[in-house]
């Protein structure tokens, strides 16, 4: 991404990357009574970011003004999401659709912040600042992660407050837009932390980035059966479930213990359908996926040993019901 080289951009993609370290590793360590901190740091340097990032764009949009289309987006895009309605008049492809993604990491990585720090309303006009300036440029590589990603949050926002049908509005777009773009494009799209790297330094590896990916299109099934098991839609729930245990095996994307869980819960359900086949193999899979937990604490390994134990009497049970 051709980005402004001047020693300003230099310093904010470290920016950056520091926000990104204080989020995802410092925040690890900070005390019992001051559990926010790194996340504040990191929420200043976003902010510091947001504002410096909008000086570079004016620089970079000239020039460009002769381009009717590409003039309606750079509005859209300097005075952020409350006006300018241009429709999906420019190509998220474009140096217009490139500002407007810049912009809206920057805006998705501010709500995840506050909803993080717990202040839900800040993360949500965040959220759907991010939704506000891509949704107005095509869905392409370039937006497609962070489209998902931003209603994947918003969708466990509303799930959390218990509105149930908001948050489903939201996975189901973006569980539509990934089967769409995986049908029409299918390359792996850009990582969120490529937008802000400096010319010459290497973006993330393809295999990291489809894993990331796939990852959050797994989250959006993920989030779906839980919607729509409170919606009493069991059949769908089911599904969904089974889709979401299916790709984190197959994208080596789960926690031993707690998929080996899942799956003997979805077992019941299987059960209760009397479609003991599906039932039997949850199980077996439970099983052997419990095994892989290795070395763990005695209170846990004495509940591992006992939902062993759970797992093998329903298989015999099963396999008796089978018969």
């Amino acid at each position: 991404m051709a980005a402004n080289q001047s020693s300003e951009w230099r310093t904010l993609c470290e920016k950056f990357r520091l926000a990104q370290e204080l989020s995802e590793v410092e925040s690890r360590k900070d005390p019992e009574n001051n559990p926010f901190r790194s996340k504040y740091k990191a929420r200043d340097l976003l902010k510091e970011i947001h504002c410096s990032l909008k000086k570079i764009l004016i620089v970079e949009e000239e020039g460009e003004a002769d381009n009717e289309a590409d003039c309606k987006c750079r509005q859209m895009v300097d005075e952020e999401p409350e006006n300018g309605e241009c429709g999906k008049s420019c190509s998220g492809d474009s140096p217009a659709g490139l500002r407007a993604a810049r912009l809206a990491v920057v805006q998705y990585y501010l709500g995840v912040n506050h909803i993080e720090t717990e202040e839900l309303s800040a993360g949500e006009q965040h959220l759907m600042n991010c939704m506000k300036l891509i949704d107005k440029c095509t869905t392409t590589r370039e937006n497609v992660s962070l489209f998902i990603q931003a209603r994947n949050q918003l969708g466990i926002l509303w799930a959390g407050r218990d509105e149930i049908e908001k948050a489903q509005g939201f996975l189901e777009i973006a569980e539509s837009m990934y089967l769409l773009y995986m049908r029409e494009d299918g390359q792996p799209p850009l990582d969120l932390q490529d937008f802000f790297v400096l010319e010459g330094e290497e973006l993330s590896q393809q295999e990291k980035i489809r894993s990331r990916f796939e990852m959050a299109y797994t989250h959006t099934l993920y989030y779906l059966a839980q919607v729509y098991k409170n919606l009493q839609q069991y059949e769908r729930a089911g599904q969904y479930c089974h889709s979401t245990l299916q790709r984190q095996l197959e994208y080596k994307q789960f926690v031993p213990l707690e998929w080996a869980i899942n799956a003997a819960t979805l077992s019941q359900y299987y059960i209760t359908k009397t479609r003991y086949m599906e039932a039997r193999h949850c199980l077996a899979a439970a099983s052997v996926i419990a095994t892989l937990a290795g070395e763990i604490p005695s209170e846990a390994a004495a509940k591992e040993s006992g939902f062993l134990c759970g797992v093998h009497s329903c298989m015999l049970l099963l396999v008796k019901l089978s018969l």
